[in-house]
C-alpha cells in the first residue's frame, strides 16, 4: 500500500493553493515561459509561491504518514473540505481559500505552529469568469482530486486494519517493563493527531499501560502541562501527589514538554517519530538525561519510519547530514539517532584564548 499511497500523494493537484495557475494567461505555460511575462515583484513571488506548493504540501502528508496512519488521515479530512469548499466558491464565480502558508501548515496539524485563528477563515482572495480563468478545466480537476482522496483513504484503511507501528510500539513498551516493571517512560510525537491515536488505541494492544498511570499532552490541554509532568516525575520536580492524584508511569506528548522540564525519574525515552529538526530531537532526550538522574544509564529509542516510506522522504538522510553539522561544530554529549557523540570541550581561560 505505501507504494500507492506515494503515487496517489503525487498525483493531488492541490487546487485551492495553486489557482492562479488556472488563470487564462497563465494555465499550461512552464516556469520559463511565465518568467518571460516580466510580471510584478508581488505578483511574480506569489505566482512561484503557487508553482512550487506541490513539494511542500506532499512532504508535509508523507511526515504525518510517517508519524501515523491517523495523522495522514487527519489530514486528508482537513484537505476534503477546503476543496468542497473551494469548489462551490468557483461554482460561485469566487476564489475561496486560506492565503497564509504558516496558515495552511497549521491547518495540516503541524504541531510546532500557533497561529492566529483568522488566519484559517476562508477568504476571497478573487472573482473569476470564463474569460479570465479556464473554470472548465480546472472544476474537472477538482472532480479527479476528489476521486484520488477516496483512493487515499481506501489505502490507507488497508494500513489501518494492520496497523504494526503501534503494535511494534506496545510489544516494546511490555518488554521494557517486563526487564524492569517500575520503569517509567516518555514518549514523544510530532504530531497531536497521533498522541491522540495512541489515547485511543494503545491500551487495546499493550499489556501493561493502564489508562489510569498514564498521561496524554498536546497543545490542546497544554494547562495541563505542569500537573502531568510533576505526577510523571515527582522526585525531581518535588512534587507531592494530592489526594486521589495517581502517581504517572507513561507519558506521550507532542513537543509542547520537549523544553523545560526536568523529567528525569524516567530511564527510557521513546521517540514515536522523528523530529526534523536535531535540535527538537536533542531537546527531547535531555528531558531524561540530565543532571539529577539517578539511573547510570538512560535508554533513548527511535522508531524510524518503514524503510520505502522513507525512500520518498529521506527523513533519516537529512537529519544525519543535519546532526553532523552539529556534531562537527558545537559537538554533541549524546547520539541522536546512531552516530557516535562527539563532545567538544571548549575553555574561557584568557592565557589560553
Amino acid at each position: 500500500p505505501m507504494f500507492y499511497i506515494f503515487q496517489l500523494i503525487l498525483l493531488l493537484g492541490f487546487m485551492p493553493y495553486r489557482w492562479m495557475m488556472y488563470q487564462t494567461k497563465f494555465h499550461g505555460k512552464t516556469r520559463e515561459q511565465i518568467g518571460e511575462l516580466r510580471l510584478p515583484t508581488e505578483g511574480s513571488k506569489r505566482l512561484l509561491l503557487q508553482l512550487g506548493i506541490f513539494g511542500i504540501l506532499r512532504t508535509v502528508f508523507l511526515k504525518r504518514m510517517e508519524s501515523s496512519v491517523s495523522a495522514l488521515r487527519t489530514s486528508l479530512d482537513t484537505y476534503q473540505a477546503k476543496l468542497l469548499a473551494f469548489e462551490r466558491g468557483v461554482r460561485e464565480g469566487l476564489i475561496v481559500s486560506v492565503s497564509d502558508l504558516r496558515a495552511l501548515e497549521s491547518s495540516f496539524g503541524d504541531e510546532d505552529l500557533e497561529v492566529d485563528a483568522d488566519l484559517l477563515a476562508e477568504q476571497t482572495l478573487a472573482r473569476i469568469d470564463e474569460k479570465n480563468f479556464k473554470v472548465d478545466e480546472l472544476l474537472s480537476d477538482i472532480q479527479l482530486e476528489k476521486q484520488i482522496i477516496e483512493l487515499l483513504d481506501l489505502q490507507l484503511e488497508i494500513i489501518s486494519k494492520d496497523d504494526t507501528k503501534i503494535k511494534e510500539f506496545a510489544k516494546e513498551l511490555d518488554k521494557l517493563r517486563a526487564e524492569n516493571p517500575n520503569r517509567k517512560v516518555l514518549v514523544f510525537s510530532y504530531f497531536s493527531d497521533t498522541v491522540k491515536f495512541l489515547q485511543e488505541n494503545l491500551f487495546k494492544f499493550s499489556k501493561t499501560a493502564k489508562p489510569e498511570h498514564t498521561g496524554f499532552l498536546t497543545s490542546s490541554n497544554r494547562p495541563d502541562a505542569e500537573n502531568l509532568a510533576s505526577r510523571f516525575s515527582p522526585a525531581s520536580k518535588l512534587y507531592q501527589l494530592k489526594p486521589g492524584e495517581k502517581e504517572l508511569d507513561l507519558l506521550i506528548a507532542t513537543d509542547v514538554l520537549s523544553e523545560g522540564q526536568n523529567l528525569q525519574d524516567a530511564g527510557v525515552l521513546i521517540n514515536f517519530d522523528l523530529h526534523w529538526n536535531p535540535v527538537r530531537m536533542i531537546q527531547r532526550n535531555g528531558r531524561v538525561n540530565r543532571l539529577g538522574s539517578v539511573f547510570d544509564e538512560v535508554s533513548v529509542f527511535n522508531m524510524k519510519p518503514e524503510a520505502e516510506l522513507d525512500g520518498y522522504l529521506r527523513l533519516i538522510q537529512r537529519l544525519e547530514g543535519k546532526i553532523n553539522i552539529i556534531r562537527n561544530t558545537i559537538g554533541t554529549d549524546t547520539p541522536v539517532l546512531e552516530e557516535p557523540e562527539n563532545p567538544i570541550e571548549y575553555t574561557d581561560s584568557v592565557s589560553e584564548i
